[in-house]
């Protein structure tokens, strides 16, 4: 096919075609940017708190609103006895709770009003039956005083990680260990490190004191400050306090030690857990729109996705090697859900594929999607947010129509962008008139059909920058209209 560039009114000066090299700003804020992997896990309502005065079996504290099947609650309650030459204290329970851990914070001793404090960690995966509260049995009705608090969380995984003893099949990412517990009052308690080993899982602390203590600068090595989930205390001659923060861990790799600063100096026991993000993983080269093609681990020896998973704000990753073809529409919702092609990977929308604006389409470097359909892309792949790679690759082989501009809806830059509009008849308008940069890595054009591709069309002028090659070697590109020229900033080379 003829290489041809338009040019119509070179010879008058009126047109600039700019080789520099690409800003090293721009580039860094770039790279910043595109390995930000956004938080699937989610808090699920606000925590909720209860606490007890006086002697009696157990402490009712209500579900946090709007939790729903599959999501993960967590509940720390610190149990007071006055009296500890009656039998000491032991872990709370609830059916359906599982024990994630729990020690004895202090004792002063086991003589007649000696007081000892104990803290207790558990978890339950919500299955739509549980009721709106549960009642937590206090052994051997023991405890004089007693507060707890719930927090849920949604987007865990809560089959694939780990269970608190380590062995498989729970929601951590792995093995929450145990509560770390103070041997000497203090004003900062401190949580052992973990080694996470899933990127986007959530670490949480949750601290116990055996005093009316509130909290503050909850933080962590990676992630390093964390967000107070809640912070609740009982001051009843005999006090205590629970509290608990949180992040997402972007990266696979150790926490740290977690601390947090107490209003006054206590005894404390404190612990960190890392939850496992709910993903599923492409199990070959087969079609996205069908749930069973979807697995919660890498070799398909896990859970099947099914078809609600869609639109329940999951992850949906597709693998090196993995070539995935639409064969019919393919839509994913839900908070913080995301279609993830990784390196080696490839995604072809031959039909639609609609995302949420809750969702993100990431494409990691050396990752491929193609789009071969004529939906219109702003309310279908690029319905959400966009995170590209600087050497990711989106290749456009079909288009809605030739006045549908590229970059329409789509958080920009791309990585390397390709145009292979075989079936293009017209003038391909982009009506181009600002500053801004189209891709990280190279432009390259193969095909516009037998139409032009038109970049500007109205004044003012745009200013196109490409921080890799400009590669031309099909079609016809029209760099200027009337009286509106277009500024090509290349970072590499202009082949043509």
């Amino acid at each position: 096919m003829k290489t041809t560039i338009t040019l119509s009114q070179i010879f008058r000066n009126c047109f600039r075609l700019q080789r520099s090299c690409f800003s090293a700003v721009f580039l860094m804020l770039f790279l910043l940017s595109a390995s930000n992997s956004w938080a699937q896990i989610a808090q699920r309502g606000s925590s909720t708190t209860a606490n007890i005065t006086s002697a009696t079996s157990a402490i009712t504290i209500n579900k946090p609103t709007g939790v729903v099947a599959g999501d993960l609650m967590i509940v720390s309650i610190v149990q007071i006895e006055r009296d500890n030459e009656n039998g000491g204290l032991s872990n709370v329970s609830s059916t359906g709770w599982t024990l994630i851990d729990g020690q004895i914070i202090q004792s002063l001793g086991t003589d007649d009003d000696d007081v000892a404090w104990h803290g207790t960690v558990l978890y339950r995966v919500a299955d739509g039956t549980e009721g709106s509260s549960f009642a937590f049995s206090l052994p051997n009705s023991r405890a004089d005083i007693a507060i707890g608090s719930i927090v849920a969380f949604s987007g865990v995984d809560v089959s694939g990680g780990v269970k608190a003893d380590g062995t498989a099949g729970g929601p951590f990412d792995v093995d929450p260990s145990t509560l770390n517990v103070a041997t000497s009052d203090g004003s900062t308690a401190t949580a052992t490190t973990l080694t996470t080993a899933s990127a986007n899982s959530a670490v949480i602390m949750l601290a116990m004191v055996n005093n009316d203590r509130s909290f503050s600068s909850w933080a962590a090595t990676s992630p390093a400050s964390l967000t107070q989930l809640y912070g609740n205390l009982i001051d009843n001659g005999e006090d205590a306090s629970v509290g608990a923060a949180w992040a997402i861990k972007p990266s696979a790799g150790a926490t740290g030690n977690g601390s947090v600063t107490l209003s006054g100096s206590a005894r404390w026991g404190s612990i960190l857990i890392a939850l496992k993000p709910k993903a599923f993983y492409s199990k070959g080269s087969l079609a996205p729109q069908t749930a069973a093609n979807w697995n919660t681990k890498r070799d398909g020896t896990g859970t099947n996705a099914v078809a609600g998973d869609f639109t329940s704000g999951n992850y949906f990753v597709i693998q090196n090697g993995h070539s995935m073809t639409t064969g019919a529409e393919w839509s994913v919702s839900g908070t913080n859900s995301r279609v993830w092609i990784e390196s080696g990977g490839t995604l072809t929308a031959t039909s639609a594929i609609t995302l949420a604006s809750a969702t993100t389409f990431q494409i990691d470097n050396g990752g491929t999607y193609i789009h071969s359909n004529t939906s219109a892309p702003s309310s279908t792949i690029f319905g959400g947010t966009e995170s590209f790679g600087a050497s990711s690759n989106v290749r456009i082989n079909n288009w809605q129509s030739n006045t549908t501009v590229i970059t329409t809806g789509v958080t920009l830059p791309f990585g390397n962008l390709e145009l292979n509009w075989t079936a293009n008849t017209n003038n391909w308008q982009q009506a181009w008139t600002t500053t801004f940069t189209l891709c990280a890595g190279n432009f390259k054009v193969t095909s516009v059909g037998t139409g032009t591709l038109r970049l500007n069309a109205n004044t003012p002028s745009p200013t196109i920058t490409i921080g890799g090659n400009y590669t031309q070697t099909g079609g016809t590109v029209d760099f200027s209209s009337g009286t509106s020229l277009t500024v090509l900033n290349v970072g590499g080379d202009f082949i043509h």
